[in-house]
Order: structure tokens, then C-alpha cells, then sequence
């Protein structure tokens, strides 16, 4: 995980959007394309996995959401 903290949202580009993506992809086995682009798909994935783990379901990747992904990664 990066440490650099930035607040990932819908728009957002780059690599921690990547990274987010691909982790992801990994804990929720979803299909959403790792483009460092965080559109709709992304948004959507994001949304799921806050309102799994009871957070807020504001598809805003902040360090709450990140702190329950660290959680769940191998």
C-alpha cells in the first residue's frame, strides 16, 4: 500500500487508483478493469465494499475505507 494518503473518488486517476482497483479485484473478486481511471465500475465496486463492511457507502476512498482494506489483504 502506497503511503501517501490521498482521498480516491469518483474522477480520480493515476496509480492509487490502480492500486485500489487491483485490491479490489483481489478481496471482492470483482471484475473491474485496473486503468487507474476511477469511473463508474470503480465507483460501484467501492460503494459495495463500504456498505459490506459497514462504512460509509459515500464511494469516497478515504483513510477509514483503506484502513478496512489493509485488514482483509494478504
Amino acid at each position: 500500500m502506497l503511503d501517501r494518503i490521498t482521498l480516491l473518488q469518483l474522477g480520480s486517476e493515476g496509480l492509487e487508483v490502480a492500486e485500489w482497483q487491483g485490491q479490489l479485484n483481489q478481496v471482492r473478486s470483482a471484475v473491474i478493469e485496473v486503468d487507474g481511471i476511477f469511473g463508474p465500475a470503480t465507483d460501484a465496486a467501492t460503494r459495495a465494499f463500504q456498505r459490506e463492511h459497514s462504512l460509509a457507502a459515500d464511494g469516497k476512498v478515504g483513510p477509514s475505507t483503506r484502513a478496512v482494506m489493509a485488514t482483509l489483504l494478504p
